[in-house]
C-alpha cells in the first residue's frame, strides 16, 4: 500500500492481525460513510489464539444493524492451489473446524488481509457450500488440520 508523505511516496506492509483489524475498519468506516450510514460501535475481539479478530460493528441509517465479521491476516494467498485441486489460482485458506463455528455463530462475513493491503471477503455459509461441493478440502501435511480453501475469484474484493 502507498502513503503520501509530503513528496514521498512510502510502501509498508501490514505485519500482524490487529493492522490488518485497523485496515479492515478504516475501509468498512469508509463504505458506510460514502453509503449514508455512520457507525455507532466497534467492538473487537481476539479468536484463535489472538492469530484472527472478531469485528462487530453497529452502524445506524434506519434503524440499527449489526454486522459480524471474522477478521483473518493471511500473509500470502495460498499459492499451490492448483496443486492440490487442478485450478489456477490462488486461495484463501481457512480451518474447517473454525469455518464451521463461523457458520454456527452467524457470523455476516470472513475476511481475509494480505500484508500488499488487499482484502476479499466471502459469506461463509456460501464459503461452506463451496468447499464441499467442490471438495476445496484437504489435511494439511505439517500439522494434519482439516483446511478449506477457495480461490480468490469467488470472493468479493473489497479493497
Amino acid at each position: 500500500m502507498e502513503v503520501e508523505s509530503g513528496m514521498q511516496t512510502k510502501l509498508f506492509t501490514i505485519e500482524n492481525i490487529d493492522e490488518a483489524t485497523e485496515e479492515f475498519i478504516e475501509t468498512v468506516r469508509a463504505r458506510f460513510s460514502i453509503n449514508g450510514f455512520e457507525i455507532k460501535d466497534i467492538l473487537t475481539a481476539p479468536m484463535n489464539f489472538k492469530r484472527h479478530k472478531m469485528v462487530s460493528i453497529t452502524v445506524a441509517g434506519k434503524g440499527f444493524k449489526r454486522f459480524k465479521f471474522y477478521v483473518i491476516f493471511q500473509r500470502r494467498w495460498f499459492e499451490s492451489f492448483s496443486k492440490y485441486f487442478g485450478i489456477a489460482s490462488e486461495a484463501v485458506t481457512i480451518n474447517l473446524s473454525i469455518l464451521t463455528k463461523i457458520c454456527k455463530h452467524g457470523y455476516d462475513r470472513i475476511v481475509w488481509v494480505s500484508e500488499d493491503g488487499s482484502m476479499f471477503w466471502i459469506d461463509p455459509r456460501r464459503m461452506m457450500h463451496l468447499v464441499k461441493e467442490r471438495g476445496w478440502i484437504r489435511e494439511t501435511r505439517k500439522t494434519g488440520e482439516i483446511v478449506a480453501h477457495v480461490p480468490l475469484e469467488y470472493l468479493t474484493k473489497i479493497r
